[in-house]
């Protein structure tokens, strides 16, 4: 940029900007305050809980999906398909008067 007495004017970059205001140890320190009680206001907790939370429930939901088109996808062979349903549920075949003897 030339004025009109004909000297060049440089503007600085954005980062040389930052870069110069963050060199300051009390801008830093200002800043870092800043941010922690913006970060430590209710308001802010309460909404960050939410976002955490909503990630959360959004994450466990697609493990659940994984996991079903998973078990969904999953082989089966002729005896094992059905094998499943007597796990547990046998009776026995025994009379009462047996049951004491090996």
């Amino acid at each position: 940029m030339v004025t009109q007495e004909g000297t060049v004017i440089v503007l600085p970059s954005e980062q040389q900007v930052v870069a110069a205001t963050m060199g300051r140890p009390l801008v830093r320190g200002a800043v870092l305050s800043h941010g922690l009680m913006h970060a430590l206001r209710p308001e802010s907790r309460d909404r960050i809980r939410g976002i955490v939370r909503r990630e959360f429930r959004r994450r466990r939901k697609i493990r659940r999906r994984a996991a079903r088109a998973a078990a969904r996808s999953a082989p089966v062979s002729g005896d094992d398909a059905t094998s499943w349903l007597a796990t547990g549920t046998e009776t026995s075949t025994r009379t009462p008067t047996q049951e004491g003897t090996p």
